[in-house]
């Protein structure tokens, strides 16, 4: 009995409003009801190419899959090319028929049977495979050429530019904004906080993630560069956003391998690792009862001791009442923009330096010799340039009025290592007392 399995393919349909594969099952539609084949199943692959290697299309596996169980054992396409552009993956389909004694029609190329259908059809994804290969290197000239001239590339126009890679002022002030409260030592995750509550999202519509935000401040774009393949290889047409020093600095500190993310609690403010438990050490988390919220230390299965526990409300009161009576006697230390600059500028010198070597400007002992003190140079900035800011606004708590979550834990981490929580001295104790916290000042 004849089965017929309808197969359609588009390669390009980013925002799914193209209709190749619509006309496509209609005209194999009258072409299987003109023989009185009957169709039992549509399988249709959209925006999947065929000649990517690596590519694994759904619609296709799920086809091969019942030509392995024998639900249908005969395939219809539009044209040869729909099915495969790729050899081995022709190969791969006739050593199942094989097996399963099915056959594939072309509605538009007609096939004969026998060696002489085999042979033809492997010629057919010959040619479709060599005309996708012609038009994969016409399109890598073309970026490569507007590369070379500065002017971006395909893909998504991105945050902070418009049509024509035309500055947006308020997004370009966001990753100025951003670029600067890095620098301040903010964390990625604060900054997505801030951008989603205000409502922003990516050129794909969703909300930010610090792997987002991260992504915006070290894409050498903004800085003005051209990037391919990978690479810096000039400058770009288009406005810059970021001065390259200040791109220089903040990359070198999002991409430092001893950066860490803060552990613990981020939804308040003596989370992230600021406040540990007083019995067992380990970072304190938080939970909500009845939506009140309160740090505790983490249950033993999860590597704490399930003991001291406070709401979120009197603990954050007093160590920012304590906190401002310090910062009123104490002289702001310099700021450490200086050291990540110095930081990023070795590490250029030293990529430099691999570049001469692989070009021959350099011999092997002439860049041993000079690599030896700038490895050295860049292992003391790197302990210099990553420690904590010890900077605080002239007016604190003005500057705190106006300072998201993540600021303000910043300007705690100026003064204050840790705060270590301790139980409450009476079972079901209510009140919260001075001594139920310890602030280990800096």
């Amino acid at each position: 009995m004849m089965l017929v399995g309808a197969y359609t393919r588009l390669s390009n349909d980013p925002d799914g409003t193209a209709d190749a594969t619509e006309r496509q099952w209609q005209a194999i539609q009258g072409w299987c009801a003109e023989r009185d084949w009957p169709i039992v199943d549509h399988y249709q692959d959209s925006d999947f190419s065929a000649y990517k290697k690596g590519v694994v299309r759904p619609e296709f596996e799920r086809m091969m899959g019942d030509l392995e169980r024998g639900r249908i054992n005969r395939v219809v396409v539009w044209k040869i090319d729909r099915l495969t552009r790729r050899p081995d993956v022709l190969e791969r389909f006739l050593d199942l028929a094989d097996r399963t004694d099915c056959s594939v029609e072309s509605m538009t190329e007609g096939l004969p049977l026998g060696s002489m259908g085999r042979f033809i059809l492997r010629q057919g994804v010959n040619m479709a495979n060599y005309a996708s290969a012609q038009t994969s290197e016409r399109i890598k000239d073309k970026w490569a050429y507007r590369a070379r001239n500065g002017e971006k590339g395909g893909g998504l126009i991105p945050f902070g530019y418009g049509p024509g890679m035309v500055v947006i002022p308020e997004e370009a002030d966001l990753i100025r904004d951003a670029h600067q409260r890095v620098i301040d030592g903010e964390t990625l995750g604060s900054l997505s906080a801030d951008w989603n509550s205000r409502g922003l999202v990516g050129r794909r519509g969703r909300p930010w993630t610090g792997t987002t935000i991260k992504s915006v401040l070290t894409r050498p774009l903004y800085a003005g560069w051209r990037v391919h393949q990978g690479r810096i290889i000039g400058d770009a047409v288009w406005e810059s956003i970021i001065d390259r020093d200040t791109f220089g600095l903040v990359t070198s500190i999002l991409t430092d391998p001893g950066r860490r993310p803060a552990q613990g609690l981020h939804d308040y403010l003596l989370g992230g690792g600021l406040t540990v438990c007083g019995v067992c050490g380990k970072a304190i988390t938080s939970n909500n009862i009845n939506k009140r919220p309160r740090y505790r230390c983490p249950a033993k299965k999860r590597g704490g001791c399930g003991g001291p526990s406070c709401w979120t409300v009197p603990l954050d009161s007093a160590v920012t009442a304590e906190f401002f009576a310090a910062s009123e006697m104490v002289q702001p230390e310099a700021p450490l923009q200086q050291a990540r600059r110095s930081l990023a500028d070795a590490r250029a010198r030293l990529s430099i330096l691999a570049e001469m070597l692989g070009t021959g400007e350099l011999s092997r002992p002439e860049y041993v010799a000079a690599r030896r003190p700038l490895v050295a140079e860049i292992e003391i900035l790197e302990k210099a340039a990553v420690a904590p800011p010890r900077v605080l606004p002239a007016d604190v708590q003005a500057g705190w009025a106006n300072a998201t979550l993540g600021q303000k834990r910043q300007m705690l981490k100026v003064l204050i290592d840790h705060v270590v929580l301790f139980p409450a001295h009476a079972a079901g104790a209510r009140t919260f007392t001075s001594d139920r916290y310890k602030i280990v000042w800096r």
